[in-house]
């Protein structure tokens, strides 16, 4: 116990008839006074130093004994430029502790230095301080204000709160300042593993603990270490850790009256489609297409293809076969979030009525009819250069037949340049030569 400035009073209360008071070391002063006749100030003289005071009561039995340290010189104790008093608490900032600095100030407003002991963590500074870093060791100050205090050694704990995860591991890592950052997953591995968050303060006997604005849950210090453990497991059923989050959120305790966040929970990722497509994305009546899609983050929420298909799983693939031009929806569905969504188109091509097209043979007989080449020059313009009559007609037929498989235009040397001609297959068996020399119209049987 220590005493800065005056010395303190001493009443005495009912059975007190004597008291003493004496130096702690060997051969040093002492005086027996009655404290309703002396006060404590009177009886020290202005002595400064360490000192034991014994009480007695009237059949000189002792009933009680303290010590105290008392400097006359030492007004005050600031820290970081606050006057230290006995409810005052020492809060980290965004990126911990500072550099701590603890002033001894004189009855004039001075600044007193102290003698640190050898090895000590903490550092003289210029203006004559204490530097303290942040560090959990070096919340302990002992130092001295010399020779003229009779060597009184002034011990001070700052009152800062650290904090880390202990899970049975023999070094369970440094003691923070800062919170933990970790996503809803590993707050759930570590509570599975029976990890406890462990708050060291030698001035807080109690705090609460929760996520958020509903810290309630309380925990109490252990004596014999000045730790307060706080379990895990105790929380992984809140809705901060057992729902998708989508914001972050924080585990707080209550310390000095104001919530301290230990540990930061990372919102989840928003959910993401990364491709949804169509394979082929054109196609004709009774024909297939197959959606392929692919998401990520999406674990627990669900996801729904409209129309007509509906759930689905996150990744995966569908085959359609849309009787009409159909724009398909994927959608993952959260109750926290909006819908996420994307859209693949899947056109079908209307076939023409083939009744009222040329047949298979009719088109072959027209290239027959046209024989030298005529062909090649109507089939250019089928890819777009010709609009006659003719040429549509053909072009109709050849886009008509071309998407039942019956005919296929093949390009290909024979002789001396480029050609093209027509392999039809019918049903029989008949191969025939239809254009003489470098224009081959072959009729084929279907496989």
């Amino acid at each position: 116990m220590l005493f800065v400035g005056d010395p303190p009073d001493l009443k005495p209360s009912l059975g007190i008839e004597w008291a003493r008071v004496g130096e702690e070391i060997e051969q040093g002063w002492g005086q027996n006074f009655q404290p309703g006749l002396q006060s404590l100030a009177e009886v020290l003289g202005g002595r400064e130093g360490r000192f034991f005071l014994r009480v007695y009561d009237p059949e000189v039995h002792l009933l009680d004994s303290v010590a105290f340290r008392y400097v006359r010189d030492l007004s005050r104790i600031k820290v970081n430029g606050t006057e230290y008093a006995q409810g005052t608490m020492l809060m980290p900032g965004k990126t911990g502790y500072p550099r701590t600095e603890i002033s001894l100030v004189g009855p004039d407003g001075s600044t007193l230095t102290p003698v640190l002991p050898p090895q000590a963590q903490q550092a003289i500074a210029p203006s004559g301080a204490v530097e303290v870093p942040p560090l959990p060791d070096a919340d302990c100050i002992t130092c001295s204000l010399g020779p003229n205090a009779r060597g009184v050694n002034i011990l001070l704990d700052l009152p800062r709160i650290w904090w880390r995860l202990e899970d049975g591991r023999p070094d369970p890592g440094a003691w923070r300042d800062t919170p933990f950052v970790m996503t809803r997953e590993e707050f759930r591995n570590h509570a599975d593993a029976d990890a406890t968050l462990s708050v060291l303060s030698k001035r807080q006997s109690s705090v609460r603990a929760g996520f958020d604005d509903r810290v309630e849950q309380p925990y109490s210090r252990r004596i014999e270490d000045n730790r307060i453990a706080i379990p895990l497991a105790h929380f992984v059923d809140h809705a901060q850790i057992d729902r998708r989050l989508t914001e972050e959120a924080h585990f707080c305790v209550e310390w000095a009256g104001e919530k301290l966040p230990l540990i930061r929970v990372s919102a989840d990722p928003v959910p993401e489609i990364l491709t949804f497509t169509s394979d082929p994305p054109t196609i004709v009546p009774g024909q297939e297409a197959v959606l392929r899609w692919a998401s990520r983050n999406a674990q627990g929420v669900r996801a729904r293809i409209d129309p007509a298909i509906g759930y689905v799983e996150s990744t995966g693939s569908v085959r359609v076969e849309p009787a009409a031009s159909t724009h398909f929806t994927l959608r993952l569905i959260d109750s926290d979030i909006d819908d996420v969504t994307k859209d693949v188109a899947v056109t079908v091509l209307m076939r023409p009525d083939s009744r009222h097209l040329m047949t298979p043979m009719q088109l072959l007989e027209k290239v027959v009819e046209m024989q030298h080449g005529a062909f090649l020059e109507y089939y250019r313009g089928f890819l777009g250069a010709d609009t006659t009559e003719e040429a549509n007609r053909l072009r109709r037929a050849a886009q008509y037949w071309e998407g039942e498989g019956i005919i296929a235009l093949v390009q290909g040397r024979i002789k001396s340049g480029n050609h093209a001609y027509f392999a039809v297959r019918t049903s029989n068996a008949i191969t025939q030569n239809c254009i003489e020399n470098a224009r081959v119209l072959q009729i084929n049987r279907m496989p």
